[in-house]
């Protein structure tokens, strides 16, 4: 969420997560970036987030720029409900809102009537009945162990899919309801919509469940990226291409033709506007707990870790999803990708330099919000 907001790399904010052991500190968005809310605040915008989650809070410095921001119980109806109360006060006014929304990520606790998308009856296993019944950060923490298929049962694998995608039709659903309001206060043609994710989820393509730790493979990075607004684009339109989230803050200004904004900004700013054509772009991730990184550039997908020096190299157009590992038979491909990837790395050392990480102290309010999302114990 730093990356989107800032359009910056994490190698560059320096928001990582990760909670040291014995430690009660974490890193939060460094002061001397700009949020895009800043620079839209800036511009005479009214500014409100809504959000949930003590990684995205105030407490988090990401209220920086908002003139208000609304933190709030998890629960999508309600977050969508405030988010449509500020569109009513503020559509006489140029507003730009961030609305977190987060069911998805519990989406093993999904109720009807999304509790399934399929009418199939699905035998559990006895240990995944019992873990269902327990919290939700017990769950969540329990199926980040799992890392050898015959752990749970085939059955349990399909509903865990099952819920997954019944989740997402609920947050299809909620968000359709916020495009409802927009219609009916005569904002819709007005409005850019974006709509992204900041992650997918792991169903055993590699060997684990869930999102996180090491993984950096395209089941939890390709997420979809939906911008809506009637007057730029009048028609629908597919692009396949890769981008990065970092794009979506130049994006925003270029669609609303914003160009005075602070030197800050357009020295901070590390992605462009996806409506430019970008026939040879390589796009960068790195992994949650920063160990791994990842390019992909002309068709491949090359990963490297930081530590062990350990290769990955995949072949997209035959292999899109990363089954097979052929460094050994294209050291060669290996070796260009790696070039690509320092030369995108070194590009943003200065500005990586200069910016110093920021962590504070966990208080209470963020420490039971990430408990109840199974972060942390």
């Amino acid at each position: 969420m730093a990356s989107i907001l800032t359009g910056t790399y994490p190698f560059v904010h320096k928001v990582y997560r990760s909670i040291k052991h014995g430690k009660n500190r974490y890193t939060v968005v460094p002061e001397s970036l700009e949020l895009v809310s800043e620079a839209l605040l800036k511009k005479g915008y009214y500014t409100a987030a809504v959000s949930s989650t003590g990684w995205v809070s105030p407490d988090s410095n990401f209220g920086q720029g908002f003139a208000d921001f609304y933190f709030m119980k998890q629960d999508d109806d309600a977050i969508l409900a405030k988010a449509a109360e500020v569109v009513r006060k503020k559509k006489a006014s140029n507003f730009f809102m961030y609305i977190h929304l987060l069911d998805l990520h519990n989406y093993f606790n999904i109720k009807k009537p999304y509790a399934s998308i399929t009418s199939r009856e699905f035998r559990l296993s006895e240990k995944m009945r019992e873990m269902m019944k327990k919290d939700r950060a017990e769950i969540f923490d329990w199926l980040g162990t799992i890392q050898v298929l015959h752990e749970i049962g085939a059955d349990d694998l399909a509903y865990l899919v099952d819920r997954y995608d019944s989740a997402l039709r609920k947050t299809d659903a909620a968000i359709g309801k916020l495009v409802g309001t927009l219609g009916r206060e005569g904002l819709l043609d007005e409005t850019l919509l974006v709509v992204t994710g900041d992650h997918g989820e792991n169903f055993f393509e590699h060997q684990r469940l869930v999102h996180g730790g090491d993984l950096i493979y395209n089941e939890v990075l390709n997420v979809p990226l939906i911008m809506s607004n009637r007057k730029t684009f009048p028609k629908r339109k597919r692009i396949d291409d890769f981008v990065e989230t970092i794009d979506i803050f130049p994006t925003i200004l270029e669609i609303l033709q914003i160009k005075d904004v602070s030197d800050r900004t357009l020295q901070q700013l590390q992605g462009e506007s996806v409506l430019i054509k970008r026939p040879n772009n390589s796009v960068l991730s790195e992994s949650q707990n920063h160990t791994k990184v990842k390019i992909m550039f002309q068709g491949w997908s090359y990963i490297y870790d930081w530590g062990s020096g350990g290769r990955e190299l995949y072949d997209l157009r035959n292999d899109p999803g990363e089954k097979k590992n052929i460094v050994e038979d294209h050291i060669f491909v290996a070796r260009k990708l790696h070039r690509v990837l320092e030369d995108k790395i070194n590009s943003s050392r200065s500005l990586s330099d200069k910016i110093i990480p920021q962590d504070v102290e966990m208080n209470e309010k963020v420490k039971e919000g990430l408990k109840s999302l199974g972060y942390i114990k």
